[in-house]
């Protein structure tokens, strides 16, 4: 546990955005068509912090049993199409890498893929 909460505090400190940044929920959506936010329990939870041109996206997927494969809203001006975010934290071993920014209906998402209690920390 304490190698866990080593790497989060160098992410905090590498990434002033954790610590500073304005939070902003993020809807999702399962078809690329509708978007909300998780409506049922016990669903999966994005939000972004955001400090002047950065955003940190964070994403956590609390069902117990299921994986989560959801398109998450980012900011549009922050990240351009075809853009790729690195997963910079996971609670699981060899997390799978979100796909590239796509903007859609005038939306910029990008899919997520979160195995069961699955939390990734995505810059």
């Amino acid at each position: 546990m304490n190698e866990v909460v080593q790497a989060l505090t160098r992410l905090r400190n590498e990434n002033p955005a954790l610590r500073y940044g304005r939070q902003y929920f993020r809807p999702l959506s399962g078809d690329g068509v509708q978007f909300g936010y998780s409506p049922y329990a016990p669903g999966v939870l994005a939000f972004s912090r955001i400090l002047n041109d950065r955003e940190v996206l964070v994403v956590a997927n609390a069902h117990a049993q299921e994986r989560a494969t959801p398109l998450v809203v980012v900011d549009r001006q922050l990240n351009p199409d075809g853009r790729s975010l690195r997963v910079a934290f996971s609670n699981r071993s060899g997390p799978v890498a979100p796909a590239p920014i796509v903007t859609r209906a005038g939306n910029a998402t990008t899919q997520v893929t979160l195995d069961p209690m699955e939390i990734q920390v995505l810059v």
